[in-house]
């Protein structure tokens, strides 16, 4: 018997060509898409940097502590640029490996993907270690130490060029890629086109010396700051410094000195008077305040708040030390007149200097003024042979305290402006 069998039509169906190809390009498509947002030569570039970074930091704090034990840097540190020898090659280089290793680091750090560290030692004795390559995939440059012209020269900021006009009573000096502008009057900074960012320093006049048992004046006010953004025309004034108490009945107290600015943001006050002999003839406030005068049932005058400190007060007939922008003035012990309060020391200009310093007060020798410009209060046993001092101009000092003889006038105050000129 026979039997037949039934064939079956087999149904199924596979993917066709078509389905296929269109599947491939849509895997390829996210794919492009996750390698574009993952980014792997950012990211690498990345993790470069943060190892740059790292090995500067090792160098910086290893030259610093080098200088801590010794008192001296590594010897050709100077302030050229210089390539680090053994550090990813080359040649003609400054090698200060046995300086530093073992006692400092183990062994110097190679720069990823080759090509020197470089060092230099900056105007202050700031140190500034640059990495060569660290521009990459858009990323900032690799800068440690200090914020100088190196920093723009090796991408890492530095700020833009500035397009700049000055005008008044001003002297212009360099300092490496910067330009410095010394105003002593009055007188305009004019950006010409786009924006400008700068350092500045404005320091108000000091206030003059009291008369008589009298208090120093206080130091003019001081602001110090990075600006950015700066564009038109800004006008520049430059505080007097206080006249100094004249002498004679009613024993007077120091002038204030003037207000310095820079635009109408930036207004360093100047410098209160010293107090004089008598409770009518108190010591003013000020960017920093002078010192209390005898008899002067007031109290030392104020600084005003991040500028300057208050004055000094008296005692037993020696006045009290005028307040400095760094320190508030000394108050008399009773047998000594208050030494003025330390100023703030600024580089500037390139070179570290002290601003606004309070004056001495009067006692039975000369009291000092403070860092910064502030006068020596008067020797009141010796008057003729040690007078009372004036301020200095140009540092926004206060005027010392008189004894018999008039009090010293303040110093000038002084407006700074620094940038990289175009």
């Amino acid at each position: 018997m026979f039997f037949s069998r039934s064939l079956r039509r087999n149904t199924s169906k596979g993917f066709t060509l078509l389905e296929m190809l269109l599947v491939i390009a849509i895997i390829a498509i996210l794919a492009a898409i996750v390698i574009v947002a993952i980014n792997p030569a950012r990211q690498l570039a990345q993790a470069r940097n943060a190892q740059r970074a790292s090995d500067l930091n090792a160098i910086h704090k290893a030259v610093q502590q080098y200088y801590i034990d010794n008192l001296e840097y590594p010897d050709g540190l100077d302030s050229s640029l210089q390539e680090i020898c053994n550090t990813g090659g080359g040649e003609d280089c400054i090698d200060i490996e046995d300086a530093l290793v073992p006692t400092y680091l183990s062994a110097l750090p190679e720069n990823p993907n080759g090509g020197n560290y470089e060092i230099a030692l900056q105007t202050g004795n700031k140190l500034a270690l640059v990495a060569p390559g660290s521009k990459e995939q858009g990323l900032g440059g690799i800068v440690i130490g200090t914020s100088t012209s190196l920093v723009e020269e090796e991408g890492g900021g530095g700020g833009e060029e500035c397009d700049v006009t000055a005008a008044g009573s001003y002297d212009s000096a360099t300092d490496g890629d910067y330009t410095v502008l010394t105003f002593d009057g009055a007188g305009t900074f004019t950006v010409n086109s786009g924006t400008c960012d700068a350092d500045i320093l404005v320091v108000g006049g000091g206030g003059g010396g009291g008369q008589k048992h009298s208090g120093g004046g206080g130091g003019g006010g001081v602001i110090e700051e990075s600006v950015s953004g700066l564009s038109g025309e800004i006008g520049i004034s430059v505080g007097s410094g206080g006249a100094g108490g004249p002498a004679g009945d009613p024993y007077n107290a120091g002038e204030n000195g003037g207000d310095s600015s820079f635009g109408d943001d930036y207004i360093a006050i100047g410098g209160g008077g010293g107090g004089g002999y008598s409770t009518a003839n108190e010591a003013g406030d000020g960017g920093s305040g002078g010192g209390a005068g005898q008899n002067n049932d007031d109290p030392p005058g104020l600084g005003e708040a991040g500028q300057g400190n208050n004055g000094g007060d008296e005692s037993s007939g020696r006045g009290g030390g005028g307040g400095g922008a760094g320190a508030v003035g000394e108050d008399s012990d009773g047998t000594n007149g208050g030494t003025g309060g330390d100023g703030i020391s600024s580089d500037i200009t390139g070179v570290a200097t002290y601003y606004g310093g309070g004056g001495g007060g009067v006692g039975p020798s000369q009291a000092a003024g403070g860092q910064g410009g502030g006068g020596s209060g008067a020797n009141y046993s010796d008057e003729g042979s040690f007078p009372a001092e004036d301020g200095t101009d140009g540092l926004g000092g206060g005027g010392g305290g008189g004894q018999d003889a008039a009090g010293g006038d303040g110093g000038d105050g002084v407006v700074i402006v620094r940038y990289i000129a175009s």
